[in-house]
């Protein structure tokens, strides 16, 4: 077991035209599947049409796609960033 400062950390987190996966890595490189990888995009995109307001079901489906996360980085700490309070959750 590693350190946890040394553990990969992520935020499932939305902002204007970016991925929503942040941390101190290559987000592009991330050994994830391209289902999760499209559907973390789309979930994205569908805030980014709404003109930044919080879609119904949004934040929901955003803890789904953080516990999914998890399950395919199994060696990181995955947290969601709550669109709705600010704050931020492990998963």
């Amino acid at each position: 077991m590693t350190d946890s400062d040394d553990q990969l950390q992520l935020r499932v987190m939305w902002d204007w035209h970016a991925f929503p996966v942040w941390g101190h890595v290559d987000v592009d490189g991330l050994p994830i599947s391209d289902p999760l990888r499209r559907r973390l995009q789309e979930w994205s995109d569908a805030r980014t049409s709404a003109g930044g307001s919080i879609p119904d079901g949004w934040d929901q489906e955003g803890r789904r796609l953080a516990a999914q996360l998890r399950n395919e980085l199994p060696e990181a700490i995955v947290a969601y960033h709550d669109g709705r309070t600010g704050q931020d959750g492990s998963q």
